[in-house]
Parts: C-alpha cells; structure tokens; sequence
C-alpha cells in the first residue's frame, strides 16, 4: 500500500544507547513508519516540534546503568505530551529493570517465583538482617543497580563474608541514585545435566509473547563473551542446555509472558535459574538492555563471535532449528528476533484504527452531485464537470465532521480516509481539499468504486469503518439508496462498520 503520511517512531534514547542489529529496521517494518526521531533527554525543544498525529509510537531507549535521576525524571515528565500514543517501554516502570530490589518486591507480589532476599544500608545492617532471616550461605551479596556480575560477590563460607562485605560497601558506582543499595541473595546452585559448569538463562519475551532465549554457561558464556572458547567438549553441553532451554520457554511461557506484564514492560530480556536440587524456576531480573548482537559484530549471527561456535550451528542449522526454534528464530536470526518482538509489542499495544469515507460522509457531496445531473435533478447521469479540482474542492464538511475525526484522534485512534473516487488526480485533489478544512489525518487511499473497499479492508486491522454506504444521489434523496454488495461483504469479512446517516450530531461511538 502505498504510504501517503509519513508517520514517525520517535525514540528517545540517552548517549549511552547502542542500538542492535536489525533492531530499527524491523521497529520501521512493523510500524509502517517513514522516519524516526532520535530525542536525548532534557530536549523539550525537539519534543515541542513533533506533531503529535504522525507518531505511530513512542520508544524509550534508556541504559538501565547508565540512565542519571535528572534523566529518568524527564522521561517520566515527557510521557505526558504523549496521551493516547502507544507507549514502549515506559519509564514509570524502568525502575523494575534498573532495580533488583524494586522488581523482586513486585514480582513476590504477584506470585513470581523468586530467590529469598533482603536490602540492607550497611555492615551492621547486614547482620541484623542475615540473622533475622531464613537466608544462609551460600548467598550473593551485591549493588542493586548493576548487572553483568559487576558489583556482586559470591559469599561461600563465612571466612569470605567479612573481606568482601567490606569490599561491596566500598564498591564504587559512577552512577549513584536512590537505586543504589545494597541486596543480599539467597544463592540458588543451577548447574548443567552434566553438574559441571553453573548455567543461567536469558529469555526475551513480552507480556504475550516468548520471542525466543539461550542458555548461559560459566566460564564459557557461549554467546556474548568474546573470549569464549567452544570446544568439541561443549558442542555436547550445549545442546543438551539449550534443549533444556527450550523446554523451559514452553512449559513456563504463561509465567514469563505474566513476569513482564507484572513490571509494566513491553519487551524485555528475562534472566532464570533452574535449581539443580527442586527443578523449580527462579527468576533474577528484567533488562529492556538486553545484548542480542550489534553493528560491526561479524555474521551470520553476529553473537555468538566464537567462529568454532559459529561453524557449528551453521553447519547444523537445518536439523537444529527444527530442535532448538526459540534459538534459531528468536535469538540467533536477528530480523526474525526483532520483527517478532516488536510485532508482538504492537499487536497488543497499538492505536484503534478508524477508516473513514469522505463524499456524503464529512462532505456535502450530494450538492455537487444534484447541481451536475443531467439533463437535470433528478437525473440519469453526471456532468464531468462534478469531478473537477475547481468543484471539488467548493465541498462545504458536514456540521460536526470536522469535530468528530478530531474527537477520534484525541482519544488515540488513527485515522484514514477511503474514499471511491475514480477520477484523474483524485488523491491530489482530495489531500488538497482535506487540508484545506484542516481535516487531521493519518493517510488517504482513493479506490475507484464501492465495492472495492472491503477488499482493502480485510487486508488490513481495522476497528471501525464509518461510511455512508449509499449512492444515486443524481436521481434521488441523499442516504437512500445502498450498496447492498458492499454492506453484504463487510458482514462476510467482519469487518466492524457503522453506516453513517447523515448527522454526525447524533454519532456518538468514541471508545
């Protein structure tokens, strides 16, 4: 279809933002989108500048670790200027991904399986706690704003516990908030089948939605260490992880899928254990930063980077992707990974989509239509002159139609127009003419009859199509005379419309 609006993903993104592979790509596929804007916080220039018809969504794209106060708090303040406009991610809830604390404190709410843990400010606070609790060693004890092991020690035996409880107070953090506590984890031993290595699992998915997941070995991450070194030995302990991977998407996809709706967020990276002792689930936290592979990173799958690694999935692709297709096509094949999350996103966090006809609808078409018949009104045919750019564009709107599109667009819909206009120039003229009524809109489509629009219409999500379904207006009164095929068809493709008559006064569907 061709686009005739340009609508625009506006982002907003910190300067710690790295974007992944594929990943605006797929987000301007999934949204039909033209343009995106980048904005940095504390922009409210370029925030003032954007109009707000022509935003399909609203991205934020923060660095969990990185992101100040002063940073979030605009985030939060800027959410307001976007009433009715989906929202991703929004930063009222970035704090279950920045903070440990605060995720765990709602995940326990609702039911989400969790570690036993407690915060605490200081030494003596620490002990108090450690001895009121049912917590014993071995426990983890780190800061509770940073991922990827910084700032975590592993505590075994109570030798350790003074030297590096000592070591963690003093833990320096660049970015220091009232996110910056302290937290002590009950530690829970995940180790592979083979008990030889510790494991972890990185899950992405949305509040509906697993889009796909890997498995994380100690010392030997596989996927996003560098360093990795994938031996003939660990192609055998991979599999058997990465199966068991895979099992746990699918027989925990309600809870994972709950995990992030419990949080508030769209599309997130998940981290679990699976205890080696119950077989019971645990979840660690929730990154809206997960790594899935960047730009200048090598393919085909641009993580994993170890080429012995690389060699062996690809070789094996055909057999495993039938085995392993929450890896295959949701993690490793990155367009796959990006258009599922964000198409899941979408699907279920969208604008309510209007089509609207334009003559007799919003315009007093039977006007021009009854001054060219022919020989006269009523008449048998039409003057071609009823067509022309210099009457067309004479159309008075109907009482309320300009009203009540805006009416529609204020409470977040999205608004076409699909008109049966078969004339030469005709989506010209009609652009012209909406523009010159200041009539908002989101694009225009001209077909050349009636009964062409519910085949447009099925192809497309449509939540309500208002037209006046009716025609002849030569020969009779206006709203009389309908086009029976076409109301027959829209009930045959359910699409949901309403057959406009001609006040919108009285028209009062606004969800």
């Amino acid at each position: 279809m061709k686009k005739y609006s340009i609508m625009i993903i506006l982002n907003i993104e910190n300067k710690n933002v790295r974007w992944r592979i594929f990943e605006k790509e797929e987000i301007m596929k999934v949204y039909n989108c033209e343009k995106m804007i980048n904005i940095n916080p504390l922009k409210d220039d370029k925030i003032n500048n954007i109009v707000l018809k022509d935003v399909a969504a609203v991205i934020f794209k923060l660095n969990t670790e990185k992101t100040t106060k002063k940073e979030l708090d605009w985030s939060i303040k800027i959410c307001n200027k976007f009433k009715n406009i989906p929202i991703i991610n929004n930063p009222n809830n970035w704090k279950y991904c920045h903070c440990k604390i605060e995720c765990f404190k709602k995940w326990k709410e609702h039911g989400i399986p969790i570690p036993d843990f407690f915060e605490f400010i200081d030494e003596k606070d620490f002990y108090n706690k450690l001895k009121n609790s049912n917590i014993t060693l071995p426990i983890i004890i780190k800061v509770n704003n940073l991922c990827s092991g910084y700032g975590s020690f592993l505590i075994k035996n109570i030798v350790e516990l003074d030297m590096k409880l000592t070591k963690l107070i003093h833990f320096t953090n660049d970015n220091k908030n009232e996110f910056t506590k302290m937290l002590c984890v009950k530690f829970i031993e995940s180790k592979t089948l083979s008990n030889k290595f510790f494991t972890s699992y990185r899950i992405i998915a949305t509040p509906h939605d697993v889009i796909g997941g890997y498995v994380r070995i100690s010392e030997n991450w596989l996927v996003n260490r560098r360093k990795s070194k994938f031996t003939k030995y660990i192609e055998n302990e991979f599999l058997v992880e990465q199966k068991r991977c895979e099992k746990i998407m699918r027989e925990n996809k309600e809870l994972i899928c709950k995990a992030v709706e419990t949080i508030g967020m769209d599309g997130v990276g998940l981290d679990l254990l699976l205890d080696s002792n119950t077989n019971n689930v645990y979840f660690l936290e929730a990154q809206n930063w997960f790594a899935t592979g960047y730009p200048g990173e090598k393919p085909p799958y641009y993580v994993p980077n170890d080429s012995n690694m690389v060699k062996f999935l690809y070789d094996n692709r055909n057999e495993f992707s039938k085995i392993m297709p929450l890896y295959y096509n949701g993690f490793l094949d990155k367009h796959k990974c990006f258009n599922k999350l964000y198409t899941s996103i979408r699907k279920n966090k969208r604008r309510e989509i209007l089509y609207c006809d334009i003559d007799s609808t919003i315009n007093n078409h039977w006007v021009r239509i009854q001054k060219w018949a022919l020989p006269k009104y009523p008449g048998t045919k039409i003057h071609p002159n009823a067509f022309s750019r210099e009457e067309i564009i004479k159309d008075e709107l109907l009482p309320g139609a300009k009203e009540a599109i805006e009416k529609f667009i204020e409470n977040g819909w999205e608004v076409h127009f699909l008109t049966a206009r078969g004339f030469k120039d005709a989506y010209n003229i009609t652009k012209e003419w909406l523009d010159l009524k200041q009539i908002p809109y989101n694009s225009i489509t001209c077909v050349n009859s009636s009964k062409v629009k519910p085949e447009f219409l099925k192809k497309r999500e449509v939540d309500l199509f208002i037209d006046d379904l009716s025609a002849g207006q030569e020969y009779s009164g206006s709203y009389e005379n309908l086009y029976t095929d076409t109301i027959e068809k829209l009930n045959e493709y359910n699409i949901p419309f309403i057959r406009f008559k001609g006040d919108w006064n009285e028209f009062k569907y606004f969800k």
